[in-house]
């Protein structure tokens, strides 16, 4: 009888942490702080803005995260977004290599250095409009 009540009591507190885990919201990733590299962003750019060093999503439209890692934007009713395809790349002034991620967070569109990333210089977070691609935040 005693080990049944001890086994009952170990499932109940069992279901209980992971009903409680479970619930809780999704947490954020903290923003590493970036340094803008434009004091405007590049034209044709008109579904995002430039706030405070970081880019940030206007409303009325969601980031896309396509397949080969960069990330585009969309509107919310349907179609596509105004202009711009963003990626990260990594770069350095002593010819460093290596690859750096594509994030969303919220509203904010940011490059991480990953657990899987292999970047040992400088992550740029970059857009492309019809052919030309132009840095815009360095992290």
């Amino acid at each position: 009888m005693k080990r049944i009540v001890i086994l009952a009591t170990a499932i109940a507190f069992s279901l209980t942490t992971i009903g409680y885990v479970y619930g809780l919201p999704p947490q954020t990733a903290a923003v590493k702080e970036g340094k803008a590299l434009v004091k405007t962003l590049p034209r044709g750019v008109e579904d995002v803005e430039l706030v405070e060093n970081k880019v940030r999503l206007k409303p009325g439209f969601k980031l896309t995260k396509r397949t080969n890692g960069t990330v585009t934007v969309a509107r919310m009713a349907g179609g596509h977004g105004v202009g711009g395809d963003w990626s990260c790349s990594c770069t350095g002034s002593k010819g460093e290599t290596g690859t750096c991620s594509t994030t969303i967070s919220d509203d904010l569109l940011v490059c991480l250095k990953g657990s899987k990333d292999t970047c040992t210089g400088t992550c740029r977070l970059s857009v492309t409009v019809k052919g030309i691609t132009s840095g815009v935040i360095a992290y």
